[in-house]
């Protein structure tokens, strides 16, 4: 019984240590955004999707893993708390610690990422801004603005045009 429950505490580890990754690059995208630094948001942007990538790669193994070892428990369900409840002790512990740290990291991450959108919009309508007062300072139309996923709105006016100079 004890070789499964290893495999699984295992497994939450390596959970935790891929959740904690998240964690850690959706910080360094918060001090990138912060920064204006549009290489290392965008180095830190892929670090975060090749994490997402191993994450989705290793639920497959841990839904069948986790599942199976549910079922020779005799667990009510296929979750954690499920396999909690019907776990013995040291492993219950144990495994009831993974979740509430893989959980805490998860929050955090999650709240993380909230603020990064919350500094990339407002760091979208201060361009707006600058763009819109440069082009109606030229006497041009304003510069077209963006959906929150990032389409133009098509606006009717004048499209301002390039003159070579003889005018």
């Amino acid at each position: 019984m004890s070789a499964p429950l290893q495999t699984l505490c295992q497994f939450l580890e390596d959970a935790l240590t891929r959740q904690e990754q998240v964690r850690t690059a959706v910080k360094a995208q918060r001090e990138a955004i912060i920064a204006q630094d549009t290489e290392t948001l965008e180095a830190r942007t892929a670090d975060l999707t090749a994490v997402l990538e191993a994450i989705a790669a290793a639920e497959a193994e841990r839904a069948a893993r986790f599942g199976a070892l549910c079922r020779e428990l005799g667990a009510a369900g296929d979750s954690v708390s499920a396999l909690i409840a019907v776990a013995p002790e040291p492993w219950k512990t144990r495994i009831a610690g993974l979740q509430r740290d893989i959980q805490a990291s998860l929050n955090e991450a999650r709240d993380i990422v909230r603020e990064n959108n919350r500094l990339l919009r407002r760091a979208l309508r201060r361009r707006d801004v600058c763009l819109q007062s440069i082009t109606s300072r030229a006497g041009q139309a304003a510069p077209p603005q963006y959906t929150a996923l990032g389409r133009e709105h098509r606006t009717a006016g004048i499209a301002p045009a390039m003159l070579d100079s003889r005018g």
